[in-house]
């Protein structure tokens, strides 16, 4: 599968190109997104992801995989092979994202995997293109800040959650205790006993 000519333009004008003249982002229907890695005898294709949607790749330098030494040396198999493949001296695309939605269905929640659109090149990608950029700190920094915002959140949420079941609960002992009361007094022997147990304390 393919994405929509136009819409890869649009992402390439606003990612660039790497030195090679090749987009330095590109949209891939996971099927068709394989890297070559060893199977003990020979290399082959490999899926990187397993789970059929459209996915964000970037392309990295070789450099950013480690030097071509240590590749080597992590990935040497008996056989001459190497395990992930043989080192990417041209740089190669790795995925940045996967493009699902969450929606809910009869009460369910699923994922669907929409097509690219411009509206993603134009909305989503400047913000996954600024994280990209950061150097690892402020990234860190900056998922910390994520993480400790939605944890405020659930915890509102569940602070609200407490003060409603309280809420709840305290109507609920009300209307109970309001019953008690009320199938008491429709009893008038009792209510006559309880008055006399009341004089005799009183006196």
């Amino acid at each position: 599968m393919r994405v929509s000519q136009v819409v890869q333009d649009a992402l390439t004008k606003a990612g660039g190109k790497n030195y090679k003249g090749e987009p330095n982002f590109r949209f891939a229907w996971s099927q068709d997104f394989t890297y070559k890695i060893s199977n003990g005898k020979t290399y082959e294709p490999f899926r990187v992801c397993a789970e059929d949607c459209w996915l964000l790749l970037k392309w990295e330098p070789a450099e950013f995989w480690g030097t071509e030494e240590a590749w080597n040396l992590t990935n040497w198999e008996p056989t001459g092979l190497l395990t992930a493949g043989p080192y990417p001296r041209e740089g190669r695309y790795r995925v940045v994202r996967n493009l699902k939605k969450a929606v809910i269905k009869d009460g369910v929640m699923t994922f669907e995997h929409p097509e690219p659109t411009l509206k993603f090149v134009d909305e989503v990608f400047p913000l996954l293109q600024g994280f990209l950029e950061l150097d690892t700190e402020k990234k860190a920094e900056l998922l910390a800040t994520r993480d400790k915002n939605e944890k405020a959140e659930l915890a509102k949420k569940f602070g609200q959650s407490r003060e409603l079941y309280r809420g709840i609960a305290t109507a609920k002992q009300i209307q109970t205790q309001t019953e008690k009361i009320e199938r008491f007094l429709k009893n008038p022997k009792r209510v006559q006993q309880a008055l006399q147990l009341t004089k005799r304390r009183t006196k």
